[in-house]
């Protein structure tokens, strides 16, 4: 199992409990665990979810800028991730079921924690 930790990145926050916390709080949904992310995301509307993606999408490419302004990424790369994620957006715009959207949300969460893992990015402020 992946250790759950809080990055913060998205700013898209719903209650989540870890097994090292006393009680839910507050956790950007990149960080949440997979099923209360899937819970939150079968009790919207896929114009939610869509939105959601836009937004996560936001959130991944700020990183990317960020990445490159500190020589993590080159402009290439940074350009590549970019185009993928911009496919991402303009997929989740099909007439996507809401189980399917929810599938892109935690694709898109994995791509953003993925790339924030590697590069030791984080928001996140210990109490």
């Amino acid at each position: 199992m992946t250790e759950l930790i809080r990055r913060d990145l998205s700013g898209i926050y719903i209650f989540d409990k870890f097994p090292t916390d006393e009680k839910r709080k507050p956790t950007c949904i990149e960080d949440c665990q997979q099923e209360t992310r899937r819970t939150w995301c079968l009790s919207n509307d896929k114009d939610c979810l869509r939105s959601t993606i836009s937004m996560l999408a936001d959130s991944f490419n700020d990183m990317c800028e960020y990445l490159e302004s500190e020589k993590c990424l080159t402009a290439e790369q940074h350009a590549q991730l970019e185009v993928k994620i911009a496919e991402q957006v303009k997929m989740s715009n099909m007439n996507w079921s809401l189980e399917e959207l929810a599938e892109q949300v935690d694709t898109i969460c994995r791509q953003l924690t993925m790339l924030a893992d590697h590069c030791g990015v984080t928001k996140h402020m210990e109490e």
